[in-house]
């Protein structure tokens, strides 16, 4: 239900914190040290784009966190410049076009040619993690259903091999942790045939305006309670009372749809 409702809906009180632009600004400043250019004014171009005046977080110390995060993450770029072709920075990767049901199109931050093939590199920013999930967050990532879309929308490169994921946390200090995936041809298969069945039924949602069927699984998360769950628990469906409590958008307003968790 939750991609069914986040094509359409979007939440009235989502506070706005600086954790997602740090994040950004950091993925953009990682993307200009590859291309070799000035990674400190393509930040300051993200941060002046998304930064909302209020009192407690500056623009001083969202650009600093940002720094201090690619700061951690920019040995690891070079160490890849050094020993790995790059295929793609911030690629896009299209749907493979043999299934009509698939038309997402994906942004991977990294791809990169090693000795055993094409390797998925994914950047991931958290403000504050407690040392006691860091371990459990890194173990996620194996059965990412985002990380696995990049490498199966990959594959029409070549043969993906690995997935690699870098983990920067901002806070006490900025930390960086790594882990890789190992990507097989059966493994993917398997993704494949679970990935498509999912956005074929989503597919026809769409076609003929079949309501999702509530789903109860999905309601609290690692990050909380969905950001949907008024509309399930307390409108039960209703859109009617659904403008109440979010706003609707359309897929311009939206953008282009990527992959995703289909919770």
């Amino acid at each position: 239900m939750l991609a069914s409702y986040k094509r359409t809906w979007e939440s009235l009180d989502t506070a706005w914190t600086p954790n997602m632009l740090i994040g950004t600004m950091m993925h953009a400043g990682a993307a200009a040290t590859l291309y070799g250019k000035a990674s400190d004014a393509v930040m300051e171009t993200v941060l002046t784009k998304g930064y909302i005046e209020q009192e407690t977080h500056s623009r001083e110390w969202i650009f600093d966190m940002a720094q201090k995060a690619l700061k951690c993450l920019t040995p690891q770029l070079e160490a890849i410049v050094g020993c790995e072709r790059i295929i793609g920075i911030e690629m896009e990767l299209m749907p493979l076009a043999h299934h009509p049901a698939v038309d997402r199109l994906s942004r991977a931050d990294l791809v990169t040619q090693g000795a055993e093939g094409l390797i998925i590199t994914d950047y991931k920013y958290s403000r504050k993690l407690s040392p006691q999930w860091r371990l459990k967050r890194l173990q996620e990532y194996d059965s990412s259903f985002q990380l696995w879309c990049y490498a199966w929308q990959a594959s029409h490169l070549g043969q993906v091999a690995w997935i690699r994921v870098f983990q920067v946390i901002g806070e006490p200090k900025a930390t960086l942790n790594m882990t890789t995936i190992r990507v097989t041809p059966a493994r993917l298969a398997f993704f494949e045939r679970g990935a498509l069945a999912a956005w074929e039924a989503m597919a026809i949602e769409v076609d003929t305006g079949v309501k999702p069927v509530p789903n109860f699984m999905s309601c609290q998360g690692k990050y909380g309670q969905c950001q949907f769950y008024a509309a399930c628990h307390e409108a039960h469906g209703d859109e009617a009372m659904m403008e109440v409590l979010y706003k609707r958008v359309t897929k311009q307003e939206r953008g282009s749809p990527s992959c995703q968790s289909l919770n």
